[in-house]
């Protein structure tokens, strides 16, 4: 690989001395690649946009080692950031759970190519050999494999578009694929690691279609249906109530369901003096947190301007939800 040769003849040229610069300069290319690909899992959509990966500094110089004589030892990390640097820093104390501290970069170095160069199994191992050999809990999504395929064959040689919407697509594509091979590892299932809040909600870390854009998650489901739980929470709750107590007749919640947008109206009122858009937004984000469970007190914050409010919401709080 290219990297390799100018790694190598760099070290030659500028570096400290080691046996062997070719050893040397594959690891160095090897720990960050392994820091990118975990990296592009952990990334929102908004920081892949902008083309940049949170990665560790601190494991990839423990991964290098260190250079020099005892008591002057400098660590070949810095070194190769210094003088031929495979990434750029963009900011750094970057945190995403227990990770330790992590450093947004960007790079040029294309995944594509790099997920091309390696075996579905070895992509499988990458991302979930270490939760399976843990006997992490997970649930198995099935991949329409033939679907996702269709999808990357489709948009691997898509040069349309402005920057931006190709970098995006470059990233989908990279989901794909890895999506795509873990699935032809796993007979065509996406194993999805279960981390549960501590509001006992579930989430997926890592790989997994929950994480995955809206048309990359389609791509892999293939054939199905899409439901809207935000919009559908509440007459899902309302049928829900009445298959367990017919006598249950819940006025609030039919009320809302009925005329939406002036119960939101009647709110925005209520809590800002004013039906103006950002108030009906500032509403309907309210509205879709009390559907899922949310108390007056956690989401008061946003309307501490509004004279009486807390009150206010609290009632509109307990009639929504029972």
């Amino acid at each position: 690989m290219q990297y390799i040769q100018h790694i190598s003849d760099t070290i030659r040229r500028l570096g400290p001395t080691t046996a062997n610069p070719e050893i040397k300069a594959q690891a160095y290319l090897d720990q960050v690649l392994n820091q990118l690909m975990r990296g592009f899992a952990l990334a929102t959509d908004q920081q892949l946009n902008d083309n940049q990966i949170p990665v560790s500094f601190d494991l990839l110089r423990q991964g290098l080692g260190r250079y020099g004589s005892r008591g002057q030892q400098k660590y070949w990390f810095d070194w190769f950031q210094e003088h031929c640097p495979l990434i750029h820093k963009q900011r750094e104390g970057y945190r995403i759970g227990n990770r330790g501290e992590l450093t947004m970069v960007t790079t040029d170095i294309n995944l594509e190519i790099l997920l091309a160069s390696k075996n579905p199994k070895a992509i499988f191992d990458f991302y979930f050999k270490e939760a399976i050999d843990a006997d992490a809990d997970c649930d198995l999504a099935d991949i329409d494999r033939a679907s996702l395929k269709a999808y990357i064959q489709a948009n691997e040689h898509n040069t349309r578009g402005n920057e931006r919407y190709r970098r995006a697509l470059s990233h989908n594509l990279i989901w794909a694929k890895i999506i795509f091979n873990c699935a032809e590892a796993c007979q065509g299932r996406l194993p999805q690691i279960i981390k549960w809040s501590e509001f006992g909600r579930k989430y997926y870390s890592g790989i997994n279609l929950q994480s995955a854009s809206k048309i990359v998650r389609h791509a892999a489901l293939g054939d199905c249906h899409q439901y809207d739980i935000e919009s559908s929470v509440f007459s899902w709750k309302l049928v829900t109530s009445q298959c367990i107590d017919s006598e249950f007749h819940a006025y609030a919640t039919k009320r809302y369901l009925e005329s939406k947008n002036y119960f939101r109206r009647q709110l925005a009122e209520s809590l800002f003096g004013n039906t103006q858009e950002h108030s009906i937004n500032t509403v309907k984000k309210l509205i879709t947190a009390i559907g899922f469970g949310a108390s007056a007190h956690s989401v008061v914050g946003v309307t501490k301007m509004a004279h009486g409010a807390p009150a206010v919401l609290k009632k509109y709080c307990i009639a929504l939800n029972y």
